[in-house]
């Protein structure tokens, strides 16, 4: 039989919260996007990224603008690896898969069920992915908590 507390369970905050997400195209065969991040000290990280029009060009994008806005924050090598929509149980998903060097590599994956809007759903993958690493290899001196 599980264990039930009457404390309730404490959430951490995330480090960095998606705030907005930009989507310009200033030529016919590029695509450029500018993501904002929020911290928990309201400080704001912005990263922007671009990608060649093809297929999964804002996905890219916005993926490879969240991955900058990141590594303004922190004191970390991320490189985006890949960004996929997928199907699984019949709803849309936003799978990408980053690398973090620090001192070693590692990949870290993130999934966030696609509503609509596919660069605001990689943005948040990448968050997905990469705030779990950054709690527990926080270098800001900044409690989640």
């Amino acid at each position: 039989m599980p264990v039930m507390s009457s404390e309730p369970m404490r959430v951490p905050r995330r480090l960095l919260r998606f705030e907005d997400v930009e989507i310009t195209q200033p030529a016919p065969e590029s695509v450029s996007c500018r993501v904002t991040l929020g911290g928990i000290t309201d400080r704001v990280f912005v990263g922007e990224g671009s990608s060649v029009v093809l297929g999964a060009a804002q996905m890219t994008a916005a993926a490879r603008a969240t991955v900058h806005a990141i590594q303004a924050y922190a004191d970390a090598r991320f490189t985006l690896e890949s960004v996929t929509k997928t199907s699984v149980a019949g709803r849309d998903l936003m799978v990408v898969v980053v690398s973090v060097s620090n001192p070693a590599a590692q990949d870290l994956t993130g999934a966030v069920v696609i509503h609509g809007d596919e660069p605001r759903a990689a943005a948040l993958a990448v968050l997905d992915a990469t705030n779990r690493w950054l709690e527990t290899h926080n270098t800001q001196g900044i409690s989640p908590c």
